[in-house]
């Protein structure tokens, strides 16, 4: 009988560690096989589906230069282009619209946690255009008690995420958000 319970109970503890890394391993793979589909695009042609049955695509790349990481951003912002890179809510025009991009706190925006004000964020298109930006604040907003205001004026990369970053439920109310105005 003991041993019956012991089977049971490896076997229930096997299973929640390949459900807690199921997530964060799909999200690691997934980047790579996006990151080849960027690697063969051409500046007249946004890169490829980067796996036969995918619903998404990268449209740009995304540096942190504190940090040297980098992810793909996915052309939206679904839940289906989430669980494979952070992606585009609004697309402005570089240099004249700002830009807002989303991504799961715990896994691509992961590094978020340790940005500071001053921070460097490089943005690539997929057509070449490349805009870097300087961190200028970040903040929390509570989505019950405000909303997020977008400026319409200035050429700035918004970049939001849950907070807090290491709650154990996902999907809370609270985001963190990160502004960053274009270097000049």
């Amino acid at each position: 009988m003991s041993r019956m319970l012991i089977a049971i109970g490896l076997t229930i503890g096997a299973g929640l560690v390949f459900e807690g890394s199921y997530i964060k391993t799909k999200a690691v793979m997934a980047q790579i096989l996006i990151s080849t589909s960027w690697a063969q695009r051409s500046a007249t042609s946004p890169p490829r589906v980067p796996w036969p049955w995918a619903d998404t695509h990268a449209i740009a790349k995304l540096s942190f230069s504190k940090t040297a990481d980098s992810q793909m951003v996915m052309k939206d912002a679904s839940g289906e282009s989430l669980a494979f890179g952070p992606g585009m809510v609004s697309t402005g025009q570089f240099g004249s619209a700002p830009i807002v991009i989303a991504g799961h706190r715990d896994t691509h925006f992961k590094n978020l946690q340790k940005i500071a004000i001053g921070d460097v964020i490089d943005l690539e298109h997929w057509h070449g255009k490349r805009q870097r930006f300087n961190v200028t604040s970040y903040r929390i907003l509570d989505t019950n008690a405000e909303s997020l205001t977008i400026p319409s004026d200035q050429s700035s990369l918004i970049l939001i995420t849950c907070w807090p970053f290491d709650a154990l439920v996902p999907g809370g109310p609270e985001r963190f958000i990160v502004i960053a105005e274009t270097a000049i």
